[in-house]
């Protein structure tokens, strides 16, 4: 993902736009959670049906990622941005008020699509403002990512719960993100974004990376698609309040993440790698089996304090091994990574299809464990 930087007046905007940008991904990305069950019961789907659906998500995710190289090369990251701003702002009212499967489908392919797109171009433009500011800044937008997450987790579940309808609500999340994609559109930095291919294949080290980086990506996209089901099928909480398990996975993932240089200076990047996993493990195995709301509640604040930290030192490593250039690297681990994201929540609906929602929570604990045994392999 190299780029050819031309000349900026401002620095201090460029950073702003980075920041808005993480952040309006992770808001549109977030807004949808909630709205699952409301979703799923206007289909009357069954678990299995509905994680088919979401493979959409996935499918328009898939299309967005690498045509954002290409489209970013030409246009600029910024633009690509903003279109993706704009297609997430059309696709969040049509998921809260269609009643037709292919309809939803192709309006998951429409927020895929554009999340999708805004995951490459962000990380195009983020990493050309540290390149310029010279300083290490990525973590903090990496933050704000999980603070746009925890917004709109916080704010749909809200508004949820007041009473609003879905609609209404998915009406405000969609004129937030208007808001913030055309504030920071003037902003970004003017650069033409290098052209990489659809393809690009890890090498040595890489793979061991890309293979973790699926692994907690698909943790994340299985808690904010299923969180609030596992609340209101196994617990019996009102829909509208459902959404609160997923703030709380996003609360503590957001915390963790910008105290994250300071602790994985402080404890060292093979404890995040090695025990990082086991926490998050033990947390879903907390949600999955506790009988009553709060304690699957506070399970999911402890999955995502174990996970927050482990995607920030893959890709510190990405960006210092040698098998492949880092920027290659990095950009195929993180095309990777969120393919495990879309499609985790297809993979946890079909094994709750067969099991159930809680021993699918559970084999994905297990699952975590992969995790710390790849990290005696990476060299740190």
């Amino acid at each position: 993902m190299g780029t050819d930087l031309v000349p900026c007046p401002s620095m201090s905007r460029a950073k702003h736009a980075a920041r808005l940008s993480y952040f309006v991904t992770g808001f549109s990305f977030a807004s949808w959670a909630p709205m699952v069950p409301y979703a799923k019961a206007r289909l009357a789907a069954g678990n299995g049906e509905f994680g088919l659906l979401l493979l959409f998500l996935a499918f328009g995710s898939l299309l967005g990622m690498p045509a954002a190289g290409r489209f970013a090369s030409r246009f600029g990251a910024g633009a690509v941005i903003t279109c993706a701003c704009v297609g997430s702002a059309i696709a969040l009212p049509l998921l809260a008020t269609v009643n037709v499967p292919f309809i939803l489908a192709g309006s998951l392919f429409l927020l895929g699509l554009a999340l999708g797109a805004s995951d490459i171009a962000m990380a195009v433009h983020g990493s050309a403002v540290q390149l310029r500011a010279k300083t290490q800044i990525l973590a903090g937008f990496h933050a704000l990512f999980g603070a746009g997450c925890l917004t709109g987790a916080l704010a749909m579940t809200t508004l949820l719960a007041a009473g609003f309808t879905p609609a209404q609500s998915a009406l405000f999340a969609s004129t937030l993100i208007l808001v913030c994609g055309f504030t920071a559109a003037p902003r970004y930095l003017p650069i033409i974004a290098a052209p990489h291919p659809f393809l690009v294949r890890p090498k040595g080290i890489v793979i061991i990376l890309c293979a973790m980086a699926m692994l907690i990506f698909l943790l994340e996209g299985a808690v904010a698609d299923w969180s609030a089901l596992l609340l209101t099928e196994t617990r019996r909480l009102p829909a509208g309040c459902a959404g609160v398990a997923y703030v709380m996975f996003a609360l503590c993932m957001s915390l963790s993440r910008f105290a994250g240089d300071r602790l994985i200076t402080l404890l060292g990047r093979r404890a995040i790698l090695l025990y990082g996993p086991i926490i998050a493990g033990l947390g879903l195995l907390a949600a999955a089996w506790s009988a009553s709301p709060l304690p699957c509640i506070l399970g999911f604040a402890l999955a995502g304090l174990g996970a927050a930290n482990i995607i920030p030192v893959i890709f510190t490593i990405a960006g210092s091994q040698n098998a492949m250039p880092p920027s290659a690297a990095i950009a195929v681990t993180s095309t990777v990574g969120y393919l495990g994201m879309l499609a985790g929540p297809a993979a946890i609906g079909q094994a709750a299809s067969f099991v159930g929602l809680p021993a699918a929570f559970t084999a994905l604990a297990l699952i975590l464990t992969i995790i710390s045994l790849l990290s005696r392999a990476v060299r740190l």
